[in-house]
């Protein structure tokens, strides 16, 4: 059972009675939160970790999902991080791009979050951020002063991600009337990992076929991070260029 106050020791215990599919997240000093009667698993989780950001406002864990406990997974990523960042290869072995990473599709740069085609061609630059190839990325994660690393992909379940990745499910969509909501959600979840607006935050997804980074890295940059870089090609750049990947853990939900 998780480490929980006995009031709270009473909700898991009511959790535990809840009809499937269900999940329960734990976050940062006591906080958590839980979801039940969802569809399936991954949806249940996807609601716990919600409820627990929300509770919390910083990233938070899935716990249990029906009968079976899943932190594990968090400390099975940790592990399998440090081992793959400890395999990167000298970045000066790297080519200039992978994965058209660098290729120029026409589409110019836009101030406001992309709601339309979604995983249509994205442009080059994002205002108020800078665009990092494979090669930066990976010079920056084995130099002094790693970058933190915001995979904000929306696969439902896990996917391969770079190591270290903190999963922000959500984090690039555009939630319409809920948007304000989300970027409150998502200042509060970014000021928990990187409290200095100073610090390098590196934003990614699938490939160059993916607006969810860019309008993370526009929301980002619009929170007062100053150093802020979009990875254009994301998971695909650093899989074509022979880099290791890790299984993802989802530590938020945005909406």
């Amino acid at each position: 059972m998780p480490n929980l106050a006995p009031k709270d020791r009473r909700q898991y215990a009511q959790f535990l009675e809840e009809s499937p599919h269900r999940a329960f997240a734990t976050g940062p000093q006591g906080r958590y939160g839980w979801s039940s009667g969802r569809n399936d698993q991954f949806a249940a989780m996807l609601g716990a970790v919600y409820n627990c950001n929300n509770s919390g406002q910083a990233p938070c864990a899935a716990y249990a999902v029906d009968d079976r406990v899943v932190l594990d997974a968090y400390s099975a990523n940790a592990s399998a991080s440090l081992a793959a960042l400890d395999s990167l290869p000298n970045p000066a072995t790297l080519g200039p791009s992978y994965a058209n990473e660098a290729r120029d599709d026409g589409v110019a740069p836009q101030r406001t979050i992309h709601a339309r085609n979604i995983s249509g061609s994205t442009p080059l630059s994002v205002p108020g951020a800078r665009t990092a190839v494979t090669r930066d990325v990976a010079g920056a994660l084995a130099g002094p002063h790693p970058p933190i690393l915001i995979d904000v992909a929306n696969s439902w379940g896990g996917h391969q991600t770079l190591p270290g990745a903190i999963w922000m499910r959500g984090a690039g969509d555009d939630a319409g009337a809920k948007n304000a909501a989300l970027d409150r959600l998502f200042g509060a979840l970014l000021a928990s990992v990187a409290p200095d607006r100073d610090q390098t935050l590196v934003i990614f997804c699938d490939s160059t076929l993916c607006w969810q980074s860019y309008n993370a890295a526009l929301r980002a940059a619009a929170d007062g991070y100053v150093n802020v870089y979009w990875y254009r090609g994301g998971v695909a750049a650093w899989r074509a260029a022979g880099l290791p990947t890790v299984s993802s853990v989802l530590s938020a939900q945005l909406w």
